[in-house]
């Protein structure tokens, strides 16, 4: 099997974040507030992945926006130099690879259910009442 190689060269670096832009073309629209409660519960970790030569975030777009909704001055940040048809690429490929996955329903039920012994969901992106609707959900009626 060959081996995998990066094919453009990422340079990860600590950036201004008004040295990047949101994608003007990002198809995705998401939900802020479970990614805001998870910052406010764990910090940032991670990065967002930008065009060099644009500024603009292929991946990390809603990161990026809670990031400025919660004042940052810096982003971790992976800078790509590819073009710009290989930036929209990358663009809606990394929406896409999300949302062909899917979380197996007993085994979320299992671990948040851990969590929620221990500590609350706060930060988790699930609520108790989540919880409940899932568990419900794996019981079958009569």
């Amino acid at each position: 099997m060959p081996r995998v190689r990066p094919k453009t060269l990422q340079k990860y670096e600590i950036v201004p974040i008004n040295d990047l832009k949101v994608h003007p073309r990002n198809v995705n629209r998401g939900e802020l507030h479970p990614l805001l409660e998870s910052i406010a519960a764990h910090g940032f970790y991670g990065a967002v992945v930008a065009q060099r030569s644009s500024g603009h975030v292929l991946a990390g777009n809603h990161r990026l926006m809670a990031l400025q909704e919660k004042g940052a001055v810096d982003v971790p940040t992976f800078w790509l130099d590819v073009d710009d048809e290989e930036a929209l690429k990358i663009l809606v490929v990394d929406n896409r690879v999300t949302r062909l996955g899917a979380d197996e329903p007993s085994l979320l039920a299992a671990l948040l259910s851990e969590i929620s012994l221990s500590s609350d969901l706060v930060g988790t992106g699930y609520t108790p009442a989540d919880l409940d609707e899932l568990i419900a959900g794996l019981t079958p009626t009569p």
